[in-house]
């Protein structure tokens, strides 16, 4: 049998690289050392000892490589999928965008819905349940659910229609007995009617050939673009954008599109998320795009309503033989507690705010925030960002120290506070603080950039030698046109050449 590589004869710089191009996925550098155990195990199922072996096998356009190709994406990828996952979402999609949808379709009768990412299926399963609910005369509609993903694991999984009780976990127990039959391992099987209703397909978002264009009513891509690379991003929102139809609706996980381009789209705030509309017009997202699109921001509509009471997700009576109709809270003049949903819609639109330069409409919407969630880190720290934007240095100082009760080891409040030191000339203390990054991050390059220009002004020559050294160490593993994230924004290429300089 053949040994099992040394990992640390495996560099990962080409694997990242393949990874990425073929699967859009961009692995953090906290997962290096699983990365290499789980390329260490595939080279010995393949009896391989040379990691360029691996490679080529990799790089081949042929049923071998499709196959391996298969296997990584099974290994590389998140399978945690559960019913109703975020039920504000599933809310929205109940009371306010399937309706609308239904009702603009209703002449033709025809809805076409499409869950990207699905996992093992419970996301278009959840789709399929909302339309049984909806749509009282659904047999006389043609109603296409699509469920798809990269791991044909899970997708094979999806298509028994077999889950066990924790993927049932958000699940109403009326809804649970009207749509699954219980069976003695502890799991449950789903209606035949509605797993029946779902088509799966394989499907790689980052380089797939869309099967459909612009016919899409509804996507969800929910929790997939936080394990993307920037390219991979942008060519999926391109797919994406190019697959809905005119008005239709893209429906992502929180906060994944921040600070993303989104081509064709246009951005609608509600209370429980943001929603991206397809624009009328075609032509807006006509060209794929050749690389990264550089980050634009949108304008948030003039309103938001924090109040909005929680709705509770799908309620149905144990005697009635088909779904009884949505059982609404009613509304009350009394407060309401804030909902998850509601405080990051909250912290979106501060985002979104801060990113336009609209601090007035930032500072109003942190504070309406803060009102609702005192403890909240990530608004102390926009807080704190929306005050050195405007030279309020001690106000912003304030804000950094009070986020820094609430997360200590956080190292994007270490960062902030050490640009205030350094806009106020405070040296010694920026110092301190990018050290502190560097004890707290061992492997945190910026830092290390950061604090070599520092003594590189004190014309300290081998202090910066010696983070030069530590840094291009650090840069070693990663690829040429691996795109560094803030506060460096470039690639390793470039931060190569500037340490060599």
């Amino acid at each position: 049998m053949t040994n099992l590589p040394e990992r640390s004869v495996i560099t990962l710089a080409p694997f990242l690289e393949l990874i990425e191009t073929r699967l859009g996925l961009k692995i953090p550098a906290k997962d290096y050392a699983t990365l290499r155990h789980k390329l260490a195990q595939r080279l010995q199922s393949h009896s391989l000892r040379d990691p360029s072996s691996y490679i080529r096998l990799l790089s081949q356009d042929d049923r071998v490589a499709e196959q391996e190709w298969s296997v990584l994406a099974t290994q590389l990828t998140n399978i945690e999928s559960y019913f109703f996952r975020d039920q504000g979402q599933f809310a929205l999609l109940r009371d306010r965008l399937l309706p609308e949808l239904i009702e603009r379709n209703r002449p033709q009768r025809r809805l076409s819905l499409w869950s990207a990412g699905c996992s093992m299926g419970a996301e278009p399963y959840s789709l399929a349940m909302l339309l049984t609910q909806l749509l009282p005369d659904i047999a006389q509609w043609d109603c296409r659910i699509w469920g798809t993903d990269i791991n044909p694991a899970v997708l094979a999984q999806a298509k028994t229609g077999v889950y066990p009780a924790w993927s049932l976990r958000g699940v109403d127990a009326t809804v649970r007995s009207h749509y699954f039959t219980s069976y003695l391992q502890g799991g449950y099987l789903l209606d035949p009617k509605i797993r029946d209703g779902v088509q799966f397909e394989l499907f790689n978002l980052a380089t797939g050939e869309l099967w459909t264009n612009g016919g899409v009513d509804l996507i969800l891509c929910r929790n997939v673009f936080i394990y993307f690379s920037q390219q991979a991003i942008a060519r999926a929102l391109y797919t994406l954008s190019q697959a809905l139809r005119p008005g239709g609706y893209l429906l992502t996980g929180h906060a994944e599109l921040y600070n993303q381009s989104l081509p064709g789209l246009n951005t609608q705030l509600f209370p429980a998320s943001l929603v991206y509309q397809r624009n009328s017009t075609p032509a807006d997202c006509a060209q794929p795009p050749s690389e990264a699109i550089p980050p634009s921001f949108h304008p948030l509509p003039n309103w938001l309503r924090p109040a909005a009471p929680p709705v509770r997700l799908l309620q149905f009576k144990h005697s009635t033989s088909t779904p009884a109709p949505f059982n609404r809270r009613p509304l009350s003049s009394s407060p309401q507690p804030p909902t998850l949903e509601i405080i990051a819609a909250l912290l979106q639109a501060a985002q979104i705010s801060l990113e336009q330069k609209d601090y007035t409409a930032a500072r109003q919407y942190l504070q309406q925030l803060l009102n609702q969630d005192p403890q909240n880190f990530d608004g102390h720290y926009l807080q704190a960002q929306l005050e050195a934007n405007i030279g309020n240095y001690e106000q912003a100082q304030q804000w950094c120290e009070a986020a820094l009760q609430l997360q200590p080891l956080s190292i994007a409040i270490y960062y902030l506070w050490a640009d205030i030191a350094t806009e106020t000339d405070h040296t010694e203390e920026a110092k301190r603080l990018l050290k502190k990054i560097i004890y707290l991050e061992p492997a945190e390059i910026a830092a290390y950039y950061a604090l070599r220009s520092i003594y590189q002004q004190e014309n300290q020559t081998q202090r910066v030698q010696k983070l030069d050294a530590i840094a291009l160490k650090l840069l070693a593993s990663l690829p040429p046109d691996h795109q560094l994230a803030s506060p460096l924004n470039m690639t390793v290429a470039q931060l190569r050449e500037r340490l060599t300089q």
